[in-house]
């Protein structure tokens, strides 16, 4: 088995094709915002792009990423990242998040080297923004002629290897599980974005159908009643599923993820798929209630590995101890803690 991550540091290619996944799930898309300038007294309007920006809570996943873009800076000898970036990611004081921010030279030499981008939205920002790299300014980094950015611009797309190549596919997958895909701790791994990013979802959709890792034939809509009930502003969103074989297939091929946490689940569940238990019975309560004393308030997922078997039935029994009074649940934002209420 060879990482993705591993071929991502050897091979530039693969580094920007995968880079585009990101770009599309994770970043800040460098969007145009007006900003208010002063000069002599006067205020005047500007055009601004937004701060190209992989921001995220996991220092695994961040450190992964300044590592490999910080050697092909090297290599390349060319400023991919904010010089404040040059030692390592920084951390969010507000939201305690760590971020890297990419340069206007990191994207051009991205999107020169796969072409396109499987998200029209993303590319109709990317290009706006590339295309503004043709007016000279003083002191710039990086100046490229309109007619040689005009030569590459969605003149051929790097993602059709995707169809052809079955570790590429399985790459993008892996990738995509460390920055976006939902339920990979539970084994129910499921791909969910906003209706804007449907052409994406699409191309992702048809990828795992080429390599026989879903059972989904489309997009289902996502009930988002739930949300707007508790005054969240939830857009419309579309998904898809992974099935459990090929959520195996995909991390034999170009796995392990740079998250520790889902790739150690990943593994449970493999090794469970592959060897199922046969639970004994009251047995598995009487460990949740042992672990709920020991360790205090947990998360559902978290108590599957200890259990040895997955979040449906972890649920089932903690409903059971609920109904008991033994255990009561508490909501955390998008989960529940649970907790003992024994004496």
């Amino acid at each position: 088995m060879v990482s993705i991550y591993t071929e991502m540091k050897r091979d530039w290619k693969i580094y920007c094709l995968i880079s585009g996944i990101a770009l599309i799930e994770e970043m800040t898309k460098p969007t145009v915002h007006i900003q208010i300038k002063k000069r002599k007294e006067k205020e005047y309007k500007c055009h601004c792009f937004r701060t190209i920006r992989l921001k995220i809570k996991n220092k695994d996943i961040i450190d992964k990423w300044w590592n490999i873009t910080r050697y092909w800076e090297r290599k390349k000898n060319m400023k991919l990242m904010g010089f404040s970036f040059k030692n390592g990611p920084k951390i969010e004081k507000y939201s305690s998040q760590y971020y890297i921010n990419f340069s206007p030279t990191w994207l051009y030499e991205i999107v020169k080297t796969i072409g396109s981008l499987p998200s029209k939205y993303t590319f109709n920002i990317v290009k706006q923004r590339i295309m503004k790299m043709s007016e000279p300014k003083p002191n710039s980094v990086y100046v490229s002629s309109k007619k040689e950015i005009l030569s590459f611009l969605g003149k051929y797309n790097l993602y059709n290897s995707l169809y052809s190549n079955k570790f590429l596919a399985a790459g993008a997958f892996v990738v995509s599980f460390d920055l976006e895909f939902k339920g990979v701790l539970s084994a129910s791994p499921c791909l969910c974005m906003t209706t804007k990013y449907q052409d994406f979802l699409e191309f992702m959709l048809s990828i795992s159908k080429a390599w026989r890792w879903t059972n989904n034939t489309k997009l289902f809509d996502v009930d988002i009643k739930h949300s707007l009930k508790r005054g969240i502003n939830a857009n419309s969103k579309k998904e898809f599923r992974l099935s459990i074989n090929g959520m195996k297939d995909i991390y034999k091929l170009a796995g392990p993820l740079a998250d520790i946490e889902k790739d150690k689940f990943i593994k449970f569940h493999i090794k469970r798929s592959n060897n199922p238990l046969k639970p004994i019975r009251g047995r598995s309560k009487k460990k949740i209630i042992n672990i709920l004393k020991t360790n205090g308030p947990t998360k559902t997922t978290l108590l599957q590995i200890p259990i040895g078997v997955r979040t449906d039935v972890i649920l089932k029994h903690l409903k059971d101890l609920e109904n008991q009074n033994l255990v009561k649940k508490e909501r955390r934002g998008k989960y529940f803690l649970w907790s003992y209420m024994g004496d």
